[in-house]
């Protein structure tokens, strides 16, 4: 459009929006006729197809979800009153939008002038009294691992919906389609609906406040999740070593079964892959749901067919030996197809096979003589030679360990994933045995030794367990509990596309996968480092408490070009694009826009309503993206009998293309089912409205000017247009209206 074409048409724009506010009220052919003219000049540079004209009721998917609980406590009015009292002491304005938003805002308003003020007159006697110290952060508890009061009103019903569902019991986030039903907390209907949260806030206070609370409550329950007592100290935790040790004693490599968790064995990932039973048993007579019981008798059923060569004339006298946990995986491998490829994977000098994850030196891996390639070595020895010398009598439950890794073992699930996604790009059969495909499942399975190893997390899975010996297979059990091979399927299906790879050699895909996968599950504690407030001789003072974060965490800081701190919400966002923690992500303004946080995703908690319509778009546009939670979630409610059909060799990719040819509406093909698809799932607008505040009647306003805004470029949502326009007309006019007075620019079909 040249200069004179541009300002008519911002003319007609600015006069038909203005009109919009009272639109219904008179004559409406003076806007149709403005509509229609800022259609025919758009038309000629730009064309637009809306995701809310996708479903049937326009609303793209998007759902207003009622955050429950949001209520006042007596302490949260008692923490208000002694910062008010302060903040008028000190004449730094008023703080009840601060409060509103974050608790304990003495311990972490560590940028404010409040805190500025208060650090530099900290030895007033007057401003010492008007302190409540009751009200602030209480160490002690934090020390001891007791429970501590959200101190907020939003807080605590996020805290309710998130680590009060149970979620502190899960390490990664539940399939969208499990290949069998979970166990434990996997089985519960809040981990069934489970998504992450992405936080928006106006004040850079909160997410710092909301990932310390919400992390500790997490780590907190995990720690007593055991009954013993224990303290919140760096020297307790320290003597949590990591329980999946690589080390070496006088007599050789010690902790083989560490290494039999993490070794991608090509007969097992064969054998008993957890989806090919699962279809299996989706097709006998019996019908039914299919249980994690019931694959694990599935799988130990040929784990034993395949052991029984193995075992056979082994002796029967004397101790178990504990060595045939980790020899028989090997052994198996020794005896099928895959001999002569393991050997010579095993023999080479890959550099992931020489040190497959960051150096450790409690485990000495990464020295060529280290604990690590000693194991590897004795590994080679197996499956070349046969097995050691002198093995004991074959433990009474071997079938029961070995399909266990076969059916949950982080190594194993890995490389049938990737295997999987490998065959699917490249239109080939997927080959367990390629050297690239297992130095990436080692890769992955390096990371989850990671995870695995974290003081709480071992906590968590011990449970019962009376050794150390026994935990690799409380770790195998958790992958059998949590489906984890449906995850790690789900999640390598997306990758490819995430990192743009698609158009790389396989070699080159499998290695950026596994790259991605190990830095998610594998992503340490950040400490965040809140003020502890103490009075001693009549002065404030102002310690650091250090608190590690990692259930939930903040992105980015605002302002800053420090590489580390980059680099660092590089990582964040990766890991929360990940089935892995974090499980909730608080922003401000600086995550607001051009970045995409919806792999797994689809719950957008606005902390702080924005000041305008085009700002809440951007926020919810966010998790509303290609292949989102949202839509995989819908497309496995509908399609998963394309999943589980015999001749898929992705599971992911056969039910989007099923999804794709069931499309009704053939002029949105682009957008459905990859954007769009409807179902259960909804990309959910949740506001932790405090009752009685300004924010409800701003909410209020604000979905009024996004109805106006959505009718000048696209389509309302029902909900915003009936809020908007209710009082003003009946409503069964309120839809043809929107169907009149809407720009449409959807391609014309040819």
């Amino acid at each position: 459009m040249g200069p004179d074409e541009t300002r008519a048409f911002a003319v007609d724009l600015r006069e038909f929006r203005r009109a919009l506010m009272d639109v219904g009220s008179g004559d409406d052919r003076l806007l149709l006729s403005r509509k229609r003219r800022i259609e025919a000049r758009l038309r000629r540079v730009m064309v637009r197809t809306e995701r809310l004209a996708v479903t049937r009721d326009r609303s793209g998917m998007l759902a207003d979800h009622e955050l429950p609980g949001v209520t006042l406590a007596v302490g949260d009015v008692r923490s208000f009153a002694s910062v008010d009292r302060v903040s008028r002491h000190l004449r730094t304005g008023d703080v009840t939008d601060f409060w509103k938003s974050s608790p304990y805002l003495l311990n972490f308003m560590s940028d404010y002038k409040l805190k500025r003020e208060l650090k530099a007159t900290a030895g007033d006697p007057i401003l010492v009294g008007k302190v409540d110290l009751s009200t602030l952060l209480p160490k002690a508890a934090v020390d001891a691992y007791e429970a501590v009061d959200p101190g907020n009103a939003r807080l605590r019903s996020l805290a309710a919906e998130t680590v009060g569902s149970g979620a502190w019991q899960l390490l990664w986030m539940p399939p969208a389609l499990p290949y069998y039903e979970g166990r434990g907390p996997w089985a519960t209907e809040a981990a069934r609906t489970m998504t992450k949260r992405l936080i928006f806030s106006s004040w850079n206070v909160v997410p710092d406040a909301i990932s310390v609370l919400l992390s500790y409550e997490a780590e907190r329950q995990m720690m007593r999740s055991r009954g013993t007592e224990v303290r919140n100290h760096r020297d307790e935790r320290a003597k949590l070593r990591g329980l999946l040790t690589i080390r070496r004693s006088e007599s050789g490599p010690a902790g083989m079964s560490t290494f039999a968790l993490l070794y991608p064995c090509v007969t097992l990932a064969e054998i008993a892959d957890p989806l090919a039973i699962a279809r299996d048993l989706r097709g006998l007579p019996a019908g039914g749901p299919v249980t994690a019981d019931a694959v694990l008798t599935e799988a130990r059923r040929r784990v034993d067919d395949a052991l029984a060569p193995i075992t056979r004339g082994a002796t029967a006298e004397g101790p178990e030996d504990q060595r045939w946990y980790a020899v028989a995986p090997l052994l198996l491998d020794r005896r099928r197809w895959a001999r002569t490829a393991t050997v010579a994977w095993l023999g080479s000098k890959s550099a992931v096979l020489a040190r497959p994850g960051v150096a450790d030196a409690s485990d000495g891996e990464g020295d060529e003589d280290g604990a690590w390639g000693e194991h590897v070595r004795l590994a080679l020895e197996i499956v070349r030679d046969g097995p050691p010398a002198k093995l004991g009598r074959v433990p009474h439950d071997l079938s029961d360990a070995v399909a266990a890794l076969a059916v949950g073992g982080p190594g194993v699930c890995a490389l049938r994933s990737i295997a999987r996604v490998l065959g699917r790009i490249k239109g080939t059969r997927p080959d367990l045995a390629a050297p690239t495909t297992r130095d990436a499942a080692l890769l992955v399975a390096w990371g989850f030794r990671t995870l695995f190893n974290v003081p709480e997390v071992m906590t968590l899975l011990r449970g019962s367990a009376t050794s150390d010996d026994a935990y690799w297979r409380r770790a195998a059990e958790e992958g059998v509990n949590g489906n984890l091979q449906a995850v790690l399927d789900e999640y390598v299906h997306l990758l490819p596309e995430w990192l743009g790879q698609l158009d790389r050699d396989a070699p080159v895909i499998a290695q950026r996968v596994a790259e991605a996968v190990h830095e998610a599950v594998s992503v340490k504690a950040v400490t965040y480092s809140p003020d502890e407030v103490v009075v001693r001789d009549g002065t404030l003072e102002f310690p650091s408490m250090p608190m590690r974060v990692r259930f939930a965490v903040r992105f980015g800081r605002d302002g800053t070009d420090d590489d580390k701190v980059l680099q660092r919400a590089s990582s964040v966002r990766a890991a929360f694009n990940s089935p892995f923690w974090p499980f909730v992500l608080t922003s401000t303004s600086v995550g607001q826009e051009g970045l995409d946080f919806h792999t797994y995703c689809h719950a957008v908690v606005h902390w702080n309503l924005p000041s305008n319509p085009v700002d809440l778009e951007q926020r919810e546009g966010r998790v509303h993206r290609f292949k989102g939670h949202a839509i995989r979630k819908n497309v496995a409610a509908r399609h998963s009998d394309a999943a589980f059909n015999r001749r898929a060799v992705d599971p992911w990719e056969a039910m989007f293309r099923e999804a794709s040819a069931r499309v009704a509406h053939r002029e949105f093909r682009d957008i459905e089912p990859f954007w769009v698809y409807e179902g259960e799932a909804k990309i959910e607008r949740q506001v932790p409205l405090v009752p009685l505040t300004r924010e409800v009647d701003q909410l209020r306003r604000l979905r009024a000017s996004l109805a106006a805004y959505r009718l000048v470029f696209g389509q309302p949502r029902q909900e915003d247009m009936v809020a908007y326009l209710g009082d003003r007309m009946p409503l069964d006019e309120l839809a043809k209206l929107a169907e009149r007075l809407r720009i449409d620019l959807t391609p014309r079909q040819s």
